[in-house]
C-alpha cells in the first residue's frame, strides 16, 4: 500500500495496516514526515524507525501520475524520476472545512467559520464549534483551525454553556498532536516550531527526543518522541501540556527543568499547575445530575432490565 502525505491521519491508517503485516511505502511532498507536528531533528528519527521497521519512505517529491497495470498494479511516478509500485494507494493529503452551505448567509468565514472567545460567530445566536470553527490560539492569538479532539471538546463545553445563557470565556485552543507510529510514540505541544531558547535531550539509538521551548520563564511548546515507557506511560507528558497551557510561571524550577528535563512532576505540583488547569477546562460550578441510571429516571418499566444484563440463560 502506498500513501500519499506523511500527516497525521494518514498515520493513522499506516498504524493500522503496519499491524496487520502490510508492506507500506510513504510519499510525502514536504522534506521531512509528519511537518506539521514534528521538527527536522525529530522527523529524522521518525524516518529511521519508519525504515528499520520495513516501511519506505520517499520525502520531498510528488507524484507525478499513477499507471494502471493490467495485473491491478498502480505505478506511482514519483518527480526525482523514481517509481514504486502498491496494489492499493491512499490519499492523504490534508483536511478542509466544508462551510460552502454558508455561502450567502451573512456568517463570516475564512478557512473556518470564524468564533469569538464565546465560540460565538458573527451573528449573535448562531455558534460553532469543534473542526469547523476558527478561534483563537492560545500561544500566538491568532485565529486558527485546530481541527483535535481537545479543541472539540473545549469548543462545545464553552459554546453549550453561552447557549445555556451562561457567560464563559475561551482562553484560546492549544496546539497538540499525539500519534503512535509504529510502536514508536510522538507528542508535540503549543508552539513548538518557534525559535529561542529550548531544552534539548537526545538519543537516537533508543530512540529518545525531547525538545522544551521556552517564552522567559514559562514553557511555550515541546516535542516528545520515544518508546511508550518513554512517553505515554509517564505521567509527565500530560504535565507539561498543563504547563504549557495554564501558561506557569515556573520560576526558580525553570532551572531545576533544563538540568533534569525528564523530572517534570514535581514543578508540575510545586506551581499548582493542576489548579490552574482546573479553571481552564471546568466551567466552575458543578453539573446537575441527569437522571441516566435505569434506577433513577422513574415510572419507567424496566422489568426486560434483568433479562438483557443477566449472565444467565433466560
Amino acid at each position: 500500500v502506498a500513501f500519499i502525505g506523511a500527516g497525521f491521519i494518514g498515520f493513522i491508517i499506516l498504524n493500522a495496516m503496519y499491524k496487520i503485516g502490510v508492506r507500506l511505502t510513504v510519499i510525502e511532498l514536504e522534506n521531512q514526515v509528519l511537518p506539521r507536528m514534528l521538527d527536522t531533528q525529530s522527523a529524522s528519527l521518525v524516518n529511521t524507525w519508519l525504515n528499520e521497521h520495513g516501511v519506505r519512505t520517499h520525502t520531498g517529491v510528488s507524484v507525478q501520475a499513477i499507471e494502471h497495470g493490467s495485473d491491478g498494479k498502480k505505478t506511482l511516478k514519483l518527480s526525482d524520476g523514481s517509481s514504486t509500485q502498491a496494489d492499493l494507494v491512499i490519499v492523504a493529503t490534508g483536511i478542509r472545512t466544508n462551510i460552502g452551505f454558508l455561502n450567502g448567509s451573512g456568517v463570516n468565514t475564512n478557512e473556518g467559520i470564524l468564533i469569538n472567545n464565546r465560540c460565538q460567530t458573527n451573528i449573535s445566536n448562531i455558534y460553532a464549534a469543534g473542526d469547523v470553527a476558527e478561534g483563537s490560539d492560545m500561544s500566538t492569538g491568532q485565529q486558527v483551525i485546530h481541527a483535535i479532539q481537545p479543541t472539540a471538546v473545549d469548543h462545545g463545553r464553552i459554546a453549550g454553556a453561552n447557549m445555556a445563557g451562561q457567560d464563559v470565556e475561551y482562553p484560546g485552543s492549544l496546539l497538540m498532536n499525539i500519534l503512535d507510529v509504529c510502536g514508536l510514540q510522538c507528542a508535540s505541544f503549543g508552539s513548538w516550531s518557534s525559535g529561542g531558547e529550548k531544552t534539548e535531550t537526545i538519543n537516537a539509538s533508543r530512540p529518545l527526543y525531547r525538545k522544551l521551548l521556552w517564552d522567559g520563564d514559562q514553557l511555550s511548546g515541546a516535542i516528545i518522541l520515544g518508546p511508550a515507557d518513554d512517553v505515554s506511560m509517564l505521567n509527565d507528558m500530560g504535565m507539561i501540556k498543563g504547563l504549557i497551557q495554564a501558561q506557569t510561571s515556573l520560576g526558580a524550577w525553570k532551572g531545576h527543568i533544563q538540568t533534569n528535563p525528564t523530572d517534570i512532576r514535581r514543578p508540575y505540583v510545586a506551581t499548582k499547575t493542576a489548579e490552574k488547569m482546573l479553571a481552564i477546562t471546568t466551567l466552575g460550578s458543578p453539573a446537575a445530575h441527569r437522571a441516566y441510571q435505569h434506577t433513577q429516571d422513574g415510572g419507567k418499566d424496566r422489568s426486560a432490565h434483568a433479562v438483557l444484563v443477566s449472565t444467565k440463560n433466560a
